[in-house]
């Protein structure tokens, strides 16, 4: 078996077994490039209710939160509270919820942060945060595409190699980003 048969034997077979974690890491990256524009790893629902205002806003204290939580209809014990103003009074609850009430207007709105498990794991690994074995894996993972990528400029010898239209298709590839990266490092 000659050696160009080979390398297209291993860069198919390879290619194959890179083709699900691929498509995982493109579509994470796209997602986390849109982070700005939706959030990938969480849904967040927004709540809103009115209640009967607290008489003296500026009196409320810890013993107080109980009776806020029979008004506001919540049964679950808050993580933590915090005052940023007088008349305010911020409630965190497991599962990232988060109630903020205005205690003389009665006007209590929040958030319910719910994780897209799919989407919230995918984007981990891709950010590497799931561990030593990960980073292995991926570093094993890296190493297979810079084979694809080598082996796939070697295959082919013709005229739509590296001989012939190839050299440019890889010039530009590597123009690209080096263009991008001098207009936007810092100065």
């Amino acid at each position: 078996m000659g050696w160009r048969r080979l390398l297209r034997v291993l860069h198919r077979d390879i290619g194959y077994l890179c083709f699900g974690l691929t498509a995982a890491y493109a579509l994470t990256g796209v997602l986390l490039n849109h982070l700005h524009d939706w959030n990938s790893n969480y849904r967040v629902e927004k709540v809103s209710r009115t209640v009967d205002p607290f008489p003296d806003p500026v009196s409320f204290g810890e013993d107080d939160v109980p009776l806020l939580l029979k008004k506001i209809g919540e049964s679950g014990k808050p993580t933590g509270v915090f005052r940023p103003d007088p008349s305010t009074v911020q409630l965190f609850f497991d599962g990232g919820r988060v109630l903020t009430a205005d205690l003389r207007t009665g006007r209590v709105e929040g958030e319910v942060a719910r994780r897209r498990p799919v989407l919230w794991m995918l984007n981990a690994l891709h950010l590497n945060r799931a561990g030593t074995a990960w980073t292995v894996f991926s570093d094993l993972y890296a190493v297979a595409l810079a084979f694809m990528g080598i082996s796939g400029i070697l295959i082919l010898q013709d005229r739509t190699g590296i001989g012939g239209r190839g050299w440019w298709l890889i010039a530009l590839g590597i123009a690209v980003p080096a263009l991008l990266l001098l207009a936007f490092l810092p100065r």
